[in-house]
Order: C-alpha cells, then structure tokens, then sequence
C-alpha cells in the first residue's frame, strides 16, 4: 500500500495504478467499480488484460478512463491476443498507448464477422480499426504509441470513397487533428511518436485492388467537406503542425504503410522501419514548412512508389481536393532521403516526386537531397527515381541493381523539370532497359556528372549539361512514352 495502489475492476476487465500519494481523493463506489478522481498530480496507468473473446468494451473503458484522468495517462495493454469487433473511436486523449512488445501484445479484429463502419467520430461512416482525434483545434497533444501488433484479417463494411466504393479497411491507427466543424484554414498540433510496432494486412489479387488494408499509420489535418445543393463538390485538410517520430516500425502487405497529409510547420523522422508488400510505401502530400528525414528504411516487394512525395496538391490540382489557394505552402518541404533499401517489382518506381505548386504559380514547393540510397529494380518497366514538375534535386551517391526500364527519368508529358544535379550514382549493375538516365522533352538545365561511372544519358531537353557521361540516343515507340504519361494516373488511384 505505500508504494502502489491498484484498484481491480473485475467487470471491465482493467487495471488503474498511481502513486498512493496521489490518491487522497479517490472514492470508490460499490458495485458499479466506478472511480471517482478530484486531483492526480502524477500519471495514472490503466491497465488491460486480453480476455480471449471480444476486448472491445474493456479498451474502449481503458481510454475513457485515461482521458478522464489528466494528460500523460498511460493505457498499457498486457501480453496476449486482444481481438476488437468494431472500430475503437477515442477523442482527446493525450498520452501513451503502449503494449507488452511487438511479438507479445497482438491486437486483432474478429475475421469472422463483417467489420463495422464508425458511428462516432468527425469520420462517421468510415472504416477504421483505431481512430484517435481531438475536440476543437486550440488543443496541444502528445500521442506515444510502441510495443505491440496489428493484424487486420477479414473485410469491413463497404463505404464511399471518392472514387469507388471500398471494403477495405482505412488504417490500422489514424490520428485526425484538432476538429472545429467549421471551414476554415487554421492548423491544429500534435507531437506523435510510433516506435516498435508491427502492422499486417491482406494481400488482393490485383495491383492493389482487393487488399484489405489501406495504411498502417495515417496522419492528417480536420477533413473538411463542401456541399452545393447537397451534392459534394471538394474536399480539403486543415494543416496539422508538430513533430512525428516513426521509427523501428515494420508493415507487412497494405496498400500505403504510412500517409502523412497536410502538415505544416513540422519536423518528421521515418527511421529503421521494414516495409514488405506494399502499394505504395510512404506516402506525404501538402508539406509547408515540414523538414522530413527518411533513412535506414528497408523496402521490399514494392509495386507502385516506394516514396511518393507530392507538394500543393489541395492548392492547385483539383481532382475533389480544390483548388484552394489558402492552403498554397507559405515555405518548401524538404526531404532528406538517405541509406534506404528499395526493392522493386513491376510497375514500381522507387521514388516519385510531384511539386504541383510549379503548374499554376511557378513555385518551387518541394525541395530534396537524395542520396546514399540503393535500388533494386527487380524487372520493373519503371525506375528507381521519377520527377515531375520538380526543380533542383540533388540524386547523389546511389546505387541502382538489377533489371529495369531506366535508373533515373525526369520531365515528360509536359511535366516540367529543372536544375536537376545528378552525380556520382552508380549504374554499373543495373542493367536497364533503355537507358540509366532519360531526360525527358519537358526537362531544363539539368546537370549530369558521371566521374568515373561513364554512364548512359539520353537527353531529350534544353540546356542541360553533360559530363562525363554517354549521351546516347534511343529509338522510343509511342507506348513506351504512354505508359510513362499514364504513369501519373497510377498516382490517382492512392487518393480514395
């Protein structure tokens, strides 16, 4: 008693410990085993057991309890299997969610049952397995989640999406920002932290059709709808400003391990995660003002990006997302994309950058140092790095393996392209099916240094300047350039 007092809730199935100290005002009332708390000055930790049926409720009452308690609350999920049977909604909490271990706490819906829609939370009506957001947008939340495991089996209720109607589920954890239910532009905050976690869905048959989970962690600002007459016209995200850590993280078969929208004023770390099976690996989109260090990442078996990295997408594009001009970025994103491994299988490219903000204001918006990388192009008629309307990239240093159309390719189908400096990569063991490096008709002072790699370059551009390289030319069939066109629409297929 003088160090820890636990109180046992044998109908709910959890645990509450603080300091004994703390507990002057702790009443219990008898037998609904409800705790009433005045004043806690340190932190609280509740405690849940795996019940071997549906732990649904007993998680549901654990967060609710940690809310209720005080900021920097604790829900600790012991050892065991935790299996929920509908989506877990949880508003304003501020903490840590943590497990027993990545390969010791596993929480599972029950694959036996059609997985509900969510009736609660600004994303009514839409599939999730944990949804976590907060109440109003003037809060400041901290969020650590680590030690535990995601196994999405089975299929969720059928919804709406954007384009086509999904079975899918939405993603293992999202963390929606602060909601107002108002149209407006301002930016919530939140620090969020996902260290040692394990992710696993299903596998479809096509592309990415048929998979039966979206994304593992996704990250995005107050989603806001706008009507006319009861029709939907478009739809934007206020920014989500904060720092976000993921790291040692590993996702096995989804569509998108990890979309991160509309951030502004941050500082992101993806770092030492394993990512297998994959549509799309990391996906970010809408940066203002957001520094994002990606290195020491694993991916293998990648079909569709392994980064793809699109700026002023809201602000310019379209395409049920605008255009909204407020939301253009007051700053570029930078990206520093280094020492990952990438491993990729038709129609994959390794990297894909996108900077729409160049098509309507002539701004640069995305700015990227890539280097130190490797690619293996395991006979994808793609490549290892793809630019459209993007301006001064670094490509240095990187290594490109085995069998694929080109290494790097930039500036086609009027996608414009420049500044570009390409130097000291080496494509001794790649073994392309075109060439290396394809500058494209649409790309513009570019610099390419072979130093001693005397690599193949084919430039279709202006003002782009060669050394030390081959400058080669090709004869290119209209289909080879269409499927390079149509590349683009593959980009579309990400945003449900």
């Amino acid at each position: 008693m003088k160090k820890l007092m636990l109180i046992l809730f044998a109908a709910s199935g959890f645990i509450i410990g603080c300091n004994e100290s703390d507990l002057s005002n702790f009443a219990i009332q008898q037998p609904e085993n409800q705790v009433s708390l005045n004043s806690v000055t340190n932190l609280c930790v509740v405690t849940v057991s795996p019940t071997g049926v549906d732990d649904t409720k007993n998680i549901e009452d654990a967060f609710k309890e940690a809310v209720d308690h005080s900021a920097g609350s604790i829900v600790e999920f012991k050892e065991g299997i935790f299996y929920i049977s509908e989506p877990i909604v949880v508003a304003n909490f501020n903490g840590t969610f943590r497990g027993a271990g990545k390969d010791k706490t596993i929480i599972k819906n029950i694959s036996d049952i059609e997985f509900p829609l969510m009736t609660t939370g600004p994303e009514a009506g839409m599939s999730a397995f944990f949804y976590f957001y907060n109440e109003g947008t003037g809060s400041i939340t901290s969020i650590h989640f680590e030690d535990m495991s995601f196994v999405i089996e089975g299929k969720s209720a059928e919804f709406s999406t954007h384009y086509d109607p999904s079975d899918s589920f939405g993603s293992a954890i999202t963390f929606h920002g602060g909601v107002s239910g108002e149209s407006g532009f301002e930016a919530s905050y939140a620090d969020l932290s996902f260290e040692h976690i394990s992710f696993k869905g299903l596998r479809g048959n096509e592309f990415i059709e048929g998979w039966n989970l979206w994304s593992g962690i996704t990250i995005f600002g107050e989603n806001i709808l706008e009507y006319y007459d009861d029709t939907f016209l478009f739809h934007y995200n206020k920014p989500l400003s904060g720092n976000v850590i993921i790291k040692d993280c590993d996702f096995q078969t989804m569509i998108c391990p990890v979309a991160l929208w509309a951030m502004k004023n941050s500082k992101i770390e993806i770092l030492n995660n394993k990512l297998n099976d994959a549509g799309y690996g990391f996906w970010t989109a809408d940066f203002d003002n957001v520094v994002t260090n990606i290195s020491f990442n694993s991916l293998t078996n990648i079909k569709g990006f392994g980064f793809l990295l699109e700026q002023s997408l809201t602000a310019t594009e379209g395409l049920n997302f605008g255009p909204y001009p407020e939301l253009f970025p007051e700053a570029p994103a930078k990206y520093y994309i280094s020492y990952n491994d990438l491993h990729l299988i038709d129609p994959a490219d390794g990297i894909g950058l996108l900077d729409y903000g160049l098509l309507n204001r002539e701004i640069q918006t995305l700015d990227a140092v890539i280097t130190k990388n490797s690619f293996f192009l395991d006979e994808t008629n793609y490549g290892g790095i793809a630019g459209y309307f993007v301006q001064n990239i670094l490509v240095g240093n990187n290594n490109f393996f085995g069998t694929g159309a080109v290494g790097v390719y930039l500036g086609f189908s009027g996608a414009e392209c420049s500044g570009w400096v390409i130097k000291s990569n080496n494509f001794n063991n790649l073994s392309s099916y075109f060439i290396p490096v394809w500058l494209g008709p649409s790309s513009e002072n570019c610099l390419v240094i072979g130093g001693n790699n005397h690599i193949n370059v084919y430039d279709e551009g202006i003002n782009n300047v060669l050394i030390g390289v081959n400058n080669k030319t090709l004869k290119i069939g209209p289909e080879i350039k269409e499927a390079l066109k149509t590349k683009r629409e593959m980009i579309k297929s990400l945003r449900r």
